[in-house]
């Protein structure tokens, strides 16, 4: 379900819950400390036959309350929570590859003392990345953002680069 339209223009499409995991994972990886979801919908209250809508709302306000991209964001909080958050700070140097600009942008955080890093790939390609920025033993999880299941990549030592594959490919 696509709700809210992109800078406020119809013209311009709606955003869809691919859009809506890419910003919050992007910020909260380079160092926001949360993420707020919202929708135009529900912005204003919007209901139709009561009253015209402020910015092209279509939906009732309630209707509009579980989009996919809303729920979704659940399982970026979980994912937070499950590593000590005062330790996590923006880290790129773990990638061993360019970041990408734009929609293909690659952005990876780091615990200070290496005890995990995430990184986040929103378009499914394959990441290099140092497996030297970590401590200890390395345990390579592929982490799905649409659904928050969570799938072993494998164990490596913590020398060298490696190409780190996803199990499916990107939206």
């Amino acid at each position: 379900m696509a709700l809210s339209p992109v800078n406020f223009n119809p013209v311009n499409g709606r955003f869809n819950a691919h859009d809506v995991r890419e910003a919050a994972y992007w910020a909260v990886l380079a160092g926001a400390y949360g993420h707020t979801y919202g929708c135009n919908e529900i912005f204003q209250f919007y209901e139709p036959g009561r009253r015209e809508p402020i910015a092209y709302a279509r939906l009732h306000w309630r209707d509009a309350l579980h989009p996919p991209g809303a729920r979704q964001m659940l399982y970026l909080r979980r994912l937070i929570e499950s590593r000590p958050m005062l330790l996590r700070a923006p880290d790129q140097s773990i990638l061993a590859m360019d970041p990408g600009e734009g929609p293909d942008h690659v952005q990876a955080c780091r615990a200070v003392n290496g005890s995990y890093a995430m990184i986040y790939t929103p378009n499914g390609k394959p990441l290099r990345v140092r497996l030297d920025r970590i401590s200890g033993r390395v345990r390579a999880w592929w982490y799905d953002p649409a659904s928050g299941a969570s799938y072993l990549v494998g164990e490596y030592p913590n020398k060298g680069f490696r190409t780190l594959k996803p199990p499916h490919p990107g939206p």
